[in-house]
């Protein structure tokens, strides 16, 4: 057996060497219990966007809204009236269908009034901690326009 040397502070060089070994096994053993997936607590969005094709007559002089059922939890990223509507949507699943509506900014009328199935994909990996969806973008062409 080797001669136990004393360091200045009267510990052994291999009692350190011990103590090194003990804390990285713990560490070791503390990280493999711990392999529970974290997700974020900033989730990302899915996103939504609704707007009226570039031939609209007067396109500045109309209002997109666009509804969905409360469960799918939409909400617009700007809600300055006009003609592009952009919205996140927490779950895509809850959001098959979405209610379009367009308005005169002047008069209020509604000149259209609509339900459209948004074409959701997958923009991010499944994973434990869920996956990001887009759905385009989801134009109104002049079809949809009054007279």
């Amino acid at each position: 057996m080797a001669p136990v040397r004393q360091s200045a502070a009267g510990r052994t060089s291999r009692g350190r060497r011990s103590a090194a070994v003990l804390a990285a096994c713990c560490l070791t053993v503390t990280a493999s219990c711990a392999s529970e997936t974290t997700c974020p607590a900033v989730a990302t969005a899915s996103t939504l966007e609704v707007r009226l094709a570039a031939a609209w007559p007067d396109r500045s002089s109309w209002d997109v809204g666009v509804g969905c059922d409360e469960e799918a939890g939409c909400a617009e990223l700007d809600d300055t009236p006009g003609p592009d509507r952009a919205l996140t949507v927490g779950m895509p699943d809850a959001a098959r269908t979405v209610d379009v509506t367009v308005r005169a900014l002047g008069s209020g009328e509604t000149v259209h009034a609509q339900e459209h199935d948004p074409a959701w994909t997958r923009t991010t990996q499944p994973g434990p901690c869920g996956s990001t969806f887009s759905s385009g973008v989801l134009v109104l062409d002049v079809r949809h326009a009054p007279g």
